[in-house]
């Protein structure tokens, strides 16, 4: 009944779909969790950095689909609300040149993405 109605809010183009909590444990086995709190901020691009440097923001591409899925995961994995994410809606955003995807590289590693907004 829940894959029914996620294809189904999918077919209609719905970014997000929400269901009341009866069970909290009984949607969280199935990937769904509470929302949590969300920031949005702007900036230039030309403000990003490509050196490398700790801790620094930088335009992300379809090469670092694995550290945006890992990073993702870790989060996940210690909060309520992300729902598990799969890689193919990623990996089309990450290849969609009108989109843009930021992320903080520290010590090799990806430690945070930001969702996309249009160029």
């Amino acid at each position: 009944m829940v894959d029914w109605y996620i294809d189904d809010y999918r077919r209609r183009g719905a970014s997000f779909a929400a269901l009341y909590p009866f069970r909290p444990d009984f949607y969280r086995a199935l990937g769904f969790g509470y929302g949590t709190p969300m920031q949005r901020y702007s900036f230039a691009p030309e403000a990003l950095r490509d050196d490398g440097a700790r801790g620094t923001p930088r335009l992300l591409g379809e090469a670092d689909l694995e550290a945006v899925l890992a990073c993702y995961e870790r989060v996940r994995a210690s909060t309520h609300g992300l729902i598990k994410r799969h890689r193919t809606p990623l990996q089309h955003a990450l290849r969609d040149a009108e989109l843009r995807y930021v992320g903080i590289e520290d010590a090799g590693r990806c430690a945070g993405s930001c969702r996309p907004s249009r160029s």
